[in-house]
């Protein structure tokens, strides 16, 4: 049985985030590059590396070699799969999405048992998440009772790990179905456009939840499959302040790592680093 002292230590290692989402800094191999990805999150202050599993067949052990190595260094590490609207051979996506996470797929029990295992034998990986969760389609699965069993699979290895799902809308009907199986949520302003409006979105999302946990406020620094073009330096600058203002936490998606200060945004959070100013 999960108590509230259980709940609360999961919500409090969400609470204060500062994290990217997503892009590994690939080697002459391919592979993920451990050394350079951890010195270039460094250099850019963030103290939580959100490692997302694709359909790469070696997303899953490099994100366990990456594991000890980020713990030496500091780092924070979160884990985000695939939802099942976005795998499948009828993905709305690009071939990355296909055939959902490697290895396990759509099987989430076998997913949150992995990660629960890998949580008790490292400290510094304190969160797992499935991306577009709120999606309508992937509630045919994603049932409560399901995602109850998926937490509670997660928690037989370490019962601190939490779970904070990405979605774009707090609901009320959300909210009912599953307030006892959320740690928090990551919370993406979706308009790469502009900043105006998105002080009062987070406001009315923070309503909805009323302190019963945290909202991770998810900020993008690149552009995505919807929206070809990243966002301005102006309007990412706009969205992280009002991001840091108004929520728990805050994620980055996809800042161009590899790119280091040839990025504008990678370059303005580098000196923003070096000044002493990040969360």
């Amino acid at each position: 049985m999960d108590t509230h002292s259980q709940r609360a230590r999961r919500q409090a290692l969400l609470r204060g985030t500062y994290g990217t989402w997503g892009r590994l800094i690939p080697g002459e191999d391919g592979r993920l590059d451990t050394k350079r990805q951890i010195e270039v999150l460094r250099s850019l202050g963030i103290s939580t590396f959100n490692f997302f599993i694709s359909r790469n067949k070696f997303d899953w052990d490099d994100c366990i070699r990456f594991l000890p190595l980020a713990e030496q260094a500091g780092l924070k590490v979160w884990i985000t799969v695939l939802s099942p609207w976005q795998g499948g051979a009828n993905t709305p996506f690009g071939p990355e999405y296909r055939d959902w996470s490697s290895p396990f797929g759509s099987d989430y029990l076998a997913w949150f048992d992995a990660f629960g295992q890998l949580a008790a034998a490292h400290p510094n990986l304190e969160c797992v998440s499935i991306d577009d969760f709120d999606r309508e389609e992937n509630f045919e699965l994603l049932t409560p009772a399901y995602v109850a069993q998926m937490i509670k699979a997660l928690h037989q290895s370490r019962d601190d790990i939490a779970f904070c799902p990405t979605i774009y809308g707090v609901t009320p009907t959300l909210l009912q179905n599953y307030i006892e199986l959320f740690d928090g949520v990551m919370l993406w302003w979706s308009n790469l456009d502009i900043r105006l409006g998105m002080k009062e979105w987070l406001w009315a999302n923070k309503t909805i939840v009323a302190g019963r946990f945290p909202i991770i406020a998810g900020v993008y620094a690149r552009a995505t499959t919807w929206h070809p073009t990243p966002p301005t330096l102006k309007t990412f600058k706009g969205c992280l302040r009002t991001a840091r203002q108004g929520a728990d936490g805050v994620m980055l998606f996809r800042p161009h790592l590899a790119a280091g200060e040839a990025n504008p945004i990678v370059a303005y959070l580098m000196q923003e680093n070096r000044e002493g100013q990040t969360a």
